[in-house]
């Protein structure tokens, strides 16, 4: 190997090394290898499977971030009833943390189906729960 090839090769060591140290360093929560902000996004997504994958998604992140609360929050007023489903379920898995929600959920005490009115009741009474805890 002439000393020009060894430089190349060095430098895509440390240009690598490099990449994986900074990829590292987001301290934020992620889910399947995937950031909040993706998922936020993805919730906004024209395709209803984007939306319910991105609406699971935020459910898992922990600790939750607000804009995740508050885009779930939006998402249990979708037209897709499978959508409102998993928004309304990652919002009861994140507990007290889906505070802000509460006006959306109530919302949902009305849904058309059956399972999205339970969740609703169960995750509203989780933040009633955690705000008398507090």
């Amino acid at each position: 190997m002439n000393h020009a090839q060894r430089r190349f090769w060095i430098a895509g060591f440390w240009g690598l090394a490099f990449g994986v140290a900074l990829a590292g360093c987001d301290p934020g929560p992620r889910f399947e290898g995937r950031s909040a902000s993706y998922w936020q996004l993805q919730i906004k997504s024209r395709n209803v499977a984007d939306r319910w994958r991105a609406a699971v998604a935020l459910g898992k992140l922990t600790p939750p971030e607000e804009e995740s609360v508050r885009a779930l929050a939006r998402a249990t007023g979708d037209p897709d009833s499978t959508v409102r489903f998993y928004a309304v379920q990652a919002l009861v898995r994140l507990g007290p943390a889906a505070a802000p929600a509460a006006p959306e959920l109530r919302e949902r005490l009305q849904d058309s189906t059956p399972p999205t009115r339970e969740l609703a009741r169960q995750a509203l009474a989780q933040i009633e729960n955690g705000a008398a805890g507090s």
